[in-house]
């Protein structure tokens, strides 16, 4: 099915990021932000394709993602004009951030049939 595959480009080009938010420079992680923002409207729009119950958490935790990596970008913006920034509420989206990253990075390819995609391939 051609949406599968236009989604297996766009994962591959989110998974490119790597395993770890915490090991992205700040540009990176702004990077990945921007991938997973045009994966989710892919997926959102091919979601009529793929009713099944996963879906809706899937892009859920797609928009968790993006909120808190967009947190992190906030939190390095105000540092970088001279704001205070405490350091744990830095830490803390880091860690929420990958985390997330990770345990998506877990999850079977909701695209694709379980036979032919598995836990520990590149999903989203």
């Amino acid at each position: 099915m051609v949406a599968a595959q236009a989604l297996d480009r766009a994962w591959a080009r989110v998974a490119d990021h790597g395993p770890s938010v915490a090991a992205l420079t700040d540009e990176a992680r702004h990077g990945l932000r921007k991938r997973l923002k045009s994966f989710r409207y892919m997926a959102e729009d091919f979601a009529a394709l793929w009713p099944s119950p996963g879906l809706k958490s899937a892009l859920e935790n797609l928009r968790d993602l993006q909120e808190e990596l967009g947190r992190l970008n906030d939190l390095r913006l105000a540092r970088a004009r001279g704001l205070t920034v405490q350091d744990a509420d830095t830490d803390r989206a880091l860690a929420r951030s990958d985390l997330m990253w990770r345990s998506m990075l877990a999850q079977p390819a909701w695209w694709r049939p379980a036979d032919i995609v598995g836990p520990g391939t590149t999903p989203p």
